[in-house]
Order: structure tokens, then sequence, then C-alpha cells
């Protein structure tokens, strides 16, 4: 429950009665009633929140030229309902830092009070896209560009961060599709690239921030929750102590391994995001989570993953540990916890593995080339289907770079799906006995 003061742009005190989670405010309904608490003035209203799209200050149509009211919020009981009371005590002058008649919380926190928005997803958006918000948004993109050193005035406060939310960056445009010895690319244009940029304490959540380029970059304490951030790509960056909570990352590079440097994720929380079809070359993640991330299709390439968890689905992500000319120098899976994901056609490839937990029903191979010729000793005269199928894989496995102490795992759920109940208890029983 919130323990706020809201300032809007009346000086008549109201009371606002409303079922209020944090971040969200319905429309408001005005219905005249004398205040029936001796804090409130005589003649007040009562408003009740209908948990439709809107926000505070609109619905109630103020005046932005009228000076500002603080509304106090405290829980209260009406009827079985158990509601917020926000009692409204008029103010000189706005608050510090807000323009009047823009919605906001001043929440106690941190040591100290702090000043935020309370909007619908929509308004959050919306804001952006009136007049005086589209001047805004072009002196926020300077300062994200670096070329301006601080954020203007008219830019609130969230939760300690500066409240960027909802904030859309111009989406980049396709141009034609060129065809260039058999591979196929399609020419983009307006991109926004951000070189040696120090992003800090930024509330970036709700905001569509496609096909951004970061070169030489830090991102700290930043919040890109239910952003679109699909396409991203990243040099020589380090993101640290920030959240992508049902981030879309679509076909991002967050791992990009250029003139031998790479990477570096740290803090990152990641769960309920879009991860499809990622790619992490060259990169380290440190103390992350994934919980439940969708990762479809997702590619880390040697990669150094230490201290994070993963849970959920994990279908067709590749984890490629092999140490390959050209490449960074491949780390080791340190305290990684698989345990409560569930593998479909996940594969290791030359992994090392260090004090890392797998799902029930994995099993780990080590030392997985000399595994792989034993099995392939042990078929030498089964001239079977399920035989034939897996001297293929272990010839290709062989084939691969990789040192004799690699890694692997063996799902037989992935067998028995590909071949059939046979195939998973042939495989079984190999690697049972090249042990």
């Amino acid at each position: 429950m919130l323990d706020p003061c809201i300032q809007v742009s009346r000086q008549n005190p109201y009371t606002v009665h409303d079922s209020i989670e944090r971040g969200k405010l319905g429309r408001i309904n005005i219905t005249s009633r004398p205040a029936t608490n001796t804090s409130e003035a005589a003649g007040a209203k009562e408003v009740v929140g209908d948990e439709a799209d809107g926000c505070l200050g609109p619905a109630l149509g103020f005046d932005q030229a009228q000076s500002g009211t603080l509304l106090h919020g405290e829980p209260r009981t009406y009827g079985r309902k158990q509601k917020v009371c926000w009692i409204a005590c008029p103010l000189k002058d706005p608050l510090p830092g807000i323009a009047s008649g823009r919605p906001s919380i001043r929440t106690r926190g941190r040591g100290r009070n702090t000043l935020v928005h309370t909007m619908t997803v929509k308004a959050l958006q919306q804001r952006w896209k009136t007049a005086d918000g589209r001047t805004l948004a072009g002196e926020v993109l300077r300062f994200l560009h670096g070329t301006r050193s601080d954020l203007p005035k008219d830019v609130g406060v969230h939760d300690g961060r500066c409240d960027l939310r909802g904030l859309a960056l111009p989406a980049p445009t396709f141009g034609p599709t060129l065809t260039v010895g058999g591979n196929t690319a399609t020419v983009m244009s307006g991109l926004h690239e951000f070189r040696d940029v120090h992003w800090q304490q930024l509330d970036l959540s709700y905001a569509q921030l496609s096909s951004l380029r970061f070169f030489g970059s830090v991102i700290v304490d930043c919040l890109f929750d239910n952003a679109i951030c699909a396409d991203w790509r990243l040099w020589d960056s380090e993101v640290r102590d920030s959240s992508f909570v049902k981030a879309g990352l679509r076909d991002a590079a967050l791992g990009t391994w250029y003139e031998g440097r790479g990477n570096a994720w740290r803090n990152i929380n990641f769960d309920g995001a879009d991860l499809r079809g990622l790619l992490a070359s060259g990169c380290s993640i440190v103390r992350s989570t994934f919980k439940g991330t969708k990762l479809k299709g997702a590619e880390f390439h040697q990669v150094t993953m230490q201290h994070c968890q993963f849970t959920g689905a994990l279908q067709d992500v590749l984890f490629d540990g092999r140490q390959i000319p050209g490449n960074a120098e491949p780390g080791v899976f340190l305290d990684t916890d698989f345990s409560g994901a569930i593998f479909r056609d996940v594969e290791f490839r030359g992994c090392h593995y260090e004090a890392v937990k797998m799902p029930e029903g994995i099993d780990v191979v080590p030392n997985s080339p000399r595994v792989a010729r034993r099995m392939l000793e042990l078929l030498e005269n089964d001239e079977s289907l399920e035989a034939r199928m897996l001297r293929a894989e272990f010839n290709l496995a062989l084939k691969l770079p990789g040192d004799a102490s690699s890694v692997e795992v063996f799902n037989r759920a992935d067998y028995a799906k590909s071949g059939g109940e046979s195939l998973a208890a042939l495989a079984e029983s190999l690697i049972r006995q090249a042990r």
C-alpha cells in the first residue's frame, strides 16, 4: 500500500478513494459529497477510481495554471473494502522539480522523500507525444548521446531514478535488400549510436529503444523493465546493477568480441525477458538471473558465466565453450544454477564447469571427446538404424574444435524425441559403458 503525497493543480481540497497499486492509477470519477473526516475541508468531493486507463490530473480536469495540491494517502476501510483515502492540502506553490498539473507521488524511502510520477503505461507513453513532450524528448536524447551535460529540469524522479518511462526514440528505417556472396542483408538507416556514454540511475521502463548501438559505454543502475530493446548491439561496454524484467531483447547481440575486447554484464535481472535469437560472444555474465526468460535460439559463445541462475524452459539454446582461433578465450561456468530449468535441445559444446547445478534427468559427461571415441568403439559392429545415427553424431562431434577435458551433457528426452525410445536407450547404455 502506498503512503505518498500527490501534487495536482487544484487549490480546492479533495478526498480520493481508490484501490491503487504502485505505479497504477485508474481514471477518476468525481461525485459531490461533503467531507466526513474532520481533517478534510467542508464541501470536499469524493473521487473514486474505476481502474480504467488515465491518470489523476487529466481525469480531474485540473487547470495547469493553478497552483498545486498535496494529497496525503492512507489506508482506510469503506464497507468491506480496503481502499486508499487521499486527503488534499493546498500548496502555495507547486512542488519543486515538477511542472504544475503533472500527477506525481512523493514516497518515503531511502532515508528521504522522493518525488515520483504515477501514471498508466498509456499515459507514460502519451506524455512524450504532446508538443511539449516532443521538445522534452529531443533534449533527453541529447543527454543520452552525451551532448547535453544534464537532463532537463522538467524530467521528474521515479523511485530515485530519472523518470524517462515510456520514452520512444525514433525507430530506424529499412531500405533495400542486398545480396552479396549468397548472403542477404537489409540496409538500415537512422540508427542511434551511443559512444562513450555513461547512463546512470535512469528509469526507461516501457520505453521504445529498438536497434540501439553502444560503443565503449557504461550503463549503471538503470531500469529497462517492459522496454522494447530488440536488436541491441554493444561493443566494449559494461552494464551493471540494472534490470530488464520482461523487456523485449529479441535478436540482440549482448556479447560481441572486437579487437580483443568484450562486454561485461554484472548483477542483471533478465527475468521474464524475451531474449529469443540472442547472441552473446566473448562476454562475461556475472550474478545475473534468467528466470522464466525466453531464450529459444539463443547462442552463448566463449562466455564466462558466474553465479547465474536459469529457470523455466530452455529450448534450442547453445553454450559453446570451445577454444576457437580468433575468438575470445573461453571462460568457466562457475556456480551457475540450471536446476530449475527444463532443457529441450540444449547443447553444451566443450564447456568447463565448476559447481554447476543441472536439471533433474540431465547427465553431465566429463572428458567428452574420450567418451565419444569409446562409444564409437562399442558401436563398431552394430548396423542398426540407431547405431548409425549415433555414429554420425559422435564422428561430427570429434571433428569440431575442443580439448580433451571439455564437458557436455546428455539429455535422454532429446534422444527419445528425435529417434524414439530405442535410440534413447542405446545412447544411455553406451554412455554408461564408455565412462
